[in-house]
């Protein structure tokens, strides 16, 4: 669902992955806008958190710059060794980190198509220094 897509950045990827012969598999991630630590679950009908951080007191309630790094997986590179997929798995156990600060237009829904073919007409969707521009 995330048609636009640089193949400067997929080249990075390709190349990350090769010189890891141990990974599994390479997931494209972003950081955050919320940490996961700041959210809550229903139980009972009382909030409880979602996530804990061992040794830690209401990590909810700490400022996020103390709280473990997260990741938001983006979906706009995915790699898996056959390997893994052979053995009936979509990733494995070691998962390489590809950070994307690149703009990420999915289209999930019709009125997200207007907003990609505008990136794509303007090239906003690669705007990284010394960009190649070219979509796949």
């Amino acid at each position: 669902t995330g048609p636009l897509r640089s193949v400067q950045r997929i080249g990075e990827a390709i190349e990350l992955m090769l010189a890891h012969s141990e990974a599994d598999s390479l997931r494209s991630v972003s950081w955050p806008t919320q940490s996961p630590y700041k959210m809550w679950r229903e139980e009972n009908g009382w909030l409880r958190p979602l996530l804990d951080v061992p040794g830690m007191i209401e990590p909810q309630s700490m400022p996020r710059q103390i709280l473990p790094e997260t990741f938001w997986q983006n979906g706009y590179i995915d790699i898996t060794r056959p390997r893994v997929v052979l053995a009936g798995r979509m990733v494995g156990d070691r998962l390489l980190p590809f950070v994307v600060d690149d703009p990420i237009y999915e289209i999930d829904y019709p009125e997200d198509l207007d907003r990609a073919e505008e990136a794509f007409r303007s090239g906003m969707h690669d705007k990284r220094p010394g960009s190649t521009r070219d979509p796949v």
